[in-house]
């Protein structure tokens, strides 16, 4: 895991990289910045700078505004084969309440476990 990437989500429209460089910059050597409408990444040379910047904006505003800041999950793709990284997830199939056969609905239904806590239902 990357642990020297921070997040910052509710950011204003109007914030800039230009912006985020100038407050960010005193907390360590900032890479890189991908700054998208309402949210940006901030990958810093040092793991020790991300979590100082964590520590510093989860307590108080950031460019007057409440923002999320914590350090980033993973890629969701990997860089070497750009293809989704999957993570184990267990299915249970249990047998269903017998339908009549008029019905178009499924016959069996599904139980799955381990997701996480966040994942919305579709």
């Amino acid at each position: 895991m990357d642990t020297a990437r921070v997040y910052l989500g509710g950011l204003s429209y109007k914030v800039t990289a230009e912006d985020l460089h100038k407050y960010l910059s005193i907390y360590g050597s900032i890479s890189e910045i991908k700054l998208r409408p309402g949210f940006g990444f901030v990958q810093f040379e040092s793991d020790k700078d991300a979590r100082d910047v964590v520590h510093t904006f989860s307590t108080r505003q950031f460019l007057g505004q409440d923002v999320t800041v914590q350090i980033a999950r993973p890629d969701r793709y990997n860089q070497a084969d750009s293809a989704p990284i999957a993570t184990p997830i267990k299915v249970v199939e249990t047998a269903a309440a017998p339908l009549s056969d008029s019905s178009k609905k499924m016959k069996f239904s599904v139980c799955v476990k381990g997701l996480n806590p966040r994942t919305c239902w579709q």
